[in-house]
C-alpha cells in the first residue's frame, strides 16, 4: 500500500537532488502539516529494520521507501518497531495510541533514517552529512534522534558523535546529559550550522518519563 495524502511532496525537487547525489537513498517522511506547526519537529532513526509490509521483501529501489514505512507500520496499524511504537509513549504518555492520534502525530512531523542502507547501525560522518543537507531543505526547530547517543565513541575513530559534528563544521552547544529517576539518561544540546539553530534531544534508549516531553515538545 502506498502512503497517502498526509505526507508533504513538496521538497521532492530537493530530494532527488539528494539522491542523484548519493547524499540520502530515500526521500524524508515531511507530515502534511509539517511546515504549519508551531515548532518543526524531526524524529530521527539509525536505519530502516523492516519492509513497509513488514515482510523484509519490499523493494528498497523506490525513493519511498521510508514514506511507505511511516504509512504502513508507523500509522496503519499499531507499530511494533521500537522508533514508532516508543516515541508515541515518550511524548505523549497518556493518549492512547490509536490510528486517529497516530495519523495526526505523524501529519505534524519530519522522519528520516540517518543510514542509506537497511540494517547498519553504525553512524559515521557520512550519515550525518546526510542530516545536515536534509536540515538545510526542511529548516527544523527541533530533532529527536533516536537510538544515537551524542557521546557515543567509534572503537575505531575513537570519535564520539559530537566529534564528527564538529568536523563538520557543526556548533554544538549548551551539552547537558539529562536524567529521570530510573529511566536511562539522554543528552541536550542545540546545534548551529549555516545559519540554522536546532534543540537537539539525543535519546540512545527509550526514556518513559512524564516529564520528558518538557525537553521535546510536539504541538498537535
Amino acid at each position: 500500500m502506498k502512503y497517502d495524502y498526509s505526507s508533504d511532496t513538496s521538497f521532492d525537487k530537493e530530494f532527488k537532488g539528494l539522491c542523484s547525489a548519493k547524499i540520502i537513498s530515500f526521500y524524508p517522511w515531511i507530515g502534511s502539516g509539517y511546515m504549519k506547526t508551531e515548532r518543526k519537529s524531526v524524529i530521527i532513526g539509525k536505519c530502516h529494520q523492516t519492509a513497509p509490509d513488514g515482510s523484509g521483501k519490499a523493494d528498497r529501489n523506490t525513493p519511498e521507501y521510508t514514506r511507505e514505512i511511516v504509512f504502513n507500520e508507523a500509522i496503519r496499524k499499531t507499530p511494533t518497531a521500537k522508533i514508532y511504537k516508543d516515541t508515541l509513549k515518550m511524548l505523549y504518555p497518556d493518549e492512547a495510541p490509536n490510528y486517529e492520534f497516530r495519523k495526526r502525530f505523524w501529519e505534524h512531523v519530519a522522519f528520516f533514517n540517518l543510514a542509506k542502507e537497511q540494517g547498519k547501525t553504525l553512524i559515521g560522518k557520512e550519515e550525518f552529512e546526510a542530516f545536515l543537507e536534509i536540515a538545510k531543505i526542511i529548516k527544523p526547530d527541533q530533532c529527536l534522534f533516536y537510538g544515537i547517543s551524542l557521546n557515543f565513541k567509534n572503537s575505531t575513530t575513537g570519535k564520539t558523535n559530537e566529534d564528527l559534528f564538529k568536523d563538520l563544521s557543526v556548533q554544538v552547544l549548551g551539552e547537558k546529559t539529562e536524567t529521570f529517576p530510573n529511566c536511562p539518561s539522554f543528552e541536550t544540546a542545540t546545534l548551529e550550522f549555516n545559519g540554522i539553530s536546532v534543540k537537539a534531544v539525543f535519546c540512545e534508549k527509550s526514556v518513559f518519563d512524564e516529564n520528558f516531553g518538557y525537553h521535546f515538545p510536539v504541538v498537535i
